[in-house]
Parts: structure tokens; C-alpha cells; sequence
């Protein structure tokens, strides 16, 4: 059970500093962390202009569609941070002006297409990993990038017949999740390239998340220790519960990486700078687990904290 500290002395961010952290769950944390580097390249990201992020695109809406023409890539919704182009009447793209995220959908039934053969984990994911390698989704990775098939998610439904009863459980559409990794560190966030599939291998959508870097980096950074970044981590956890200090009882640690981070698609980013990311999962179900960045060398180019946005329509 987290223990609770009889102190008064909180006041606003300086809370975060006063907090002690649970010795052994910073020492769980810790066994996490495999990949540890005394230094890291930061990289800049590249501003592209609205030109070449269309022409970039309609790389994508090629390989999705199979063809492409002007008339087939017309521009029906633009915004400040969002591009929606229609691709055919059930066919949508959405290109994503602060990170150059792209989301390519096809309209579908839930119940249209299901993957009718009982497959296995392994060969599903197999089907996942050619379609990436024939789509070519990783085309403006740099010489020392790569990409790595991370996860497997089915998506199942049942139903109920006439009379009530349950009908046996169906895969709807598997989808499979594939991480970018600079100089085999990995970028973390949302996933860099995910892949929808429904029945007869269609591909109901596609998503890309790769904001293109600097050949070269801006600089060479030190990283800080991992027991150090450890104890901010936890400080930074606990403070979300005033006075609380959490232990193996409340959150068991499930990541502590070293590598990168894509902010979200909406949110503006300069920089690829080394971070250091934790993801906690709650033991009693009381709490939501939790996920934590915080940068990794002792000069942070730019927060990595996200600010709120206003909720968008689109």
C-alpha cells in the first residue's frame, strides 16, 4: 500500500522534490533497464514544407491504393495542423502538419471481411510483417534506422442469434504494431508504423508515425545514471498522488528504456533528444496505469511533457 507522509510543506512543483521514493520499488525499476549508453546523439527534425509533405503523402496513398492520380488526391478538408485528403468515396488520408503523421482509412464494417481461418500469433503477425516489407512504410528512414515488429492485437466480436443465444467469437481485423529505432534506440510514443487487416488480407488502414531527422546530429549528449533518473521517475509518480509514496503494492514496473520519444501527432517537436521512459501498471486496479518520459542528459533541448490542446472536431 502506498504510505502516506504527514507533511503541510507542499507547494505547487517543489511537492515533487520533498517526496521520497519506495527503495525497493526503485530497485525493481531499475532491473528494467538493459540498454543503457554513457552517450547519445540529439538530432534535429526537419521542417518540411506543406509541398513536400503532400508529395511524401502520395507515396503513401500509392502504396495503400495501388494508384494514384491528381484527381484521385484531392484536398477536401484543410486546417492549420491538418490536411484530409479523399482518396475514393470510402477512402480517407490524414496528414498531420506538426509531425508529418499520416493516417490512411478505409471504411469497413466491423462484420465485413472477417479473417475466416483459424490462424496462430505467429503466422498472423508473419502476414503483418510482409505487408509492411511490400508496402515499403519505412522509405524515409535514414542508413541508421531500422524498424522492428513490436506487437500483435486481434480484434474479436460475438454476437446473439434469434434466440438468444451467443454465436462462437469471430477475428474481425488483426493489427500489427511496429517500432523505429535510431542507432538501436527506439523511438518511443505511439506506434512508428501500424498495420489494420481484415479477412483476404485487405488492408482496412495504415498509420505512420516517423518524423524525419538530421543526417548528422546537432550534438553528442551525456546520459545521466539510471539510478538517478530512477529516483525522478519515482518522485514524479508519487507526485501524482499528494503525500503518497507507492510501492510494489500499488504499481509493478513493466518498462525503463533508454531511447526517444515521438510526441503526439498534433504536437510540434524540434528535436530527437535522448529520454528515458517508464511504464508502471497498477497491481490493485484502483489507479490507471501510468507512463512517464523524462529527458535523459542534463541539457533539455525542448519539454517533452505535452501541454494540453483544445479537443478538435475533425
Amino acid at each position: 500500500m502506498c504510505r502516506v507522509r504527514k507533511s503541510s510543506a507542499f507547494i505547487g512543483f517543489g511537492w515533487n522534490n520533498l517526496l521520497e521514493v519506495d527503495k525497493n520499488l526503485k530497485k525493481i525499476l531499475l532491473e528494467k533497464m538493459s540498454n543503457f549508453h554513457s552517450s547519445m546523439p540529439v538530432y534535429s527534425i526537419k521542417k518540411l514544407s506543406y509541398k513536400e509533405m503532400i508529395s511524401n503523402s502520395k507515396y503513401y496513398a500509392l502504396q495503400f491504393t495501388g494508384k494514384i492520380s491528381d484527381t484521385s488526391f484531392r484536398t477536401s478538408i484543410r486546417k492549420d495542423d491538418l490536411t484530409i485528403v479523399r482518396l475514393s468515396l470510402d477512402t480517407k488520408m490524414r496528414i498531420y502538419h506538426n509531425s508529418n503523421n499520416i493516417l490512411i482509412n478505409r471504411k469497413m464494417g466491423l462484420f465485413e471481411n472477417l479473417i475466416e481461418k483459424e490462424l496462430g500469433r505467429e503466422q498472423l503477425s508473419k502476414i503483418v510483417i510482409n505487408e509492411k516489407n511490400r508496402l515499403q512504410l519505412d522509405k524515409f528512414k535514414m542508413s541508421f534506422e531500422n524498424v522492428e515488429f513490436e506487437r500483435l492485437w486481434q480484434i474479436k466480436a460475438s454476437s446473439m442469434t434469434i434466440e438468444k443465444t451467443t454465436a462462437p467469437t469471430v477475428t474481425c481485423r488483426i493489427v500489427g504494431g511496429f517500432r523505429r529505432y535510431i542507432n538501436e534506440f527506439p523511438v518511443h510514443g505511439g506506434a512508428s508504423i501500424f498495420i489494420k487487416m481484415a479477412g483476404r488480407r485487405l488492408i482496412q488502414s495504415v498509420g505512420v508515425d516517423w518524423r524525419q531527422i538530421g543526417e548528422k546530429p546537432v550534438n553528442i549528449v551525456r546520459i545521466i545514471a539510471p539510478a538517478i533518473a530512477a529516483e525522478r521517475i519515482l518522485k514524479e509518480l508519487n507526485s501524482r498522488l499528494r503525500g503518497a509514496v507507492l510501492t510494489m503494492d500499488d504499481y509493478e514496473p513493466k518498462l525503463f528504456s533508454l531511447g526517444y520519444y515521438s510526441m503526439p501527432k498534433r504536437h510540434q517537436q524540434d528535436y530527437m533528444q535522448p529520454v528515458y521512459v517508464a511504464t508502471f501498471e497498477s497491481v490493485t486496479g484502483k489507479t490507471l496505469n501510468a507512463s512517464l518520459v523524462i529527458p535523459a542528459s542534463p541539457h533539455t533541448y525542448e519539454p517533452v511533457t505535452v501541454p494540453l490542446q483544445p479537443m478538435s472536431k475533425v
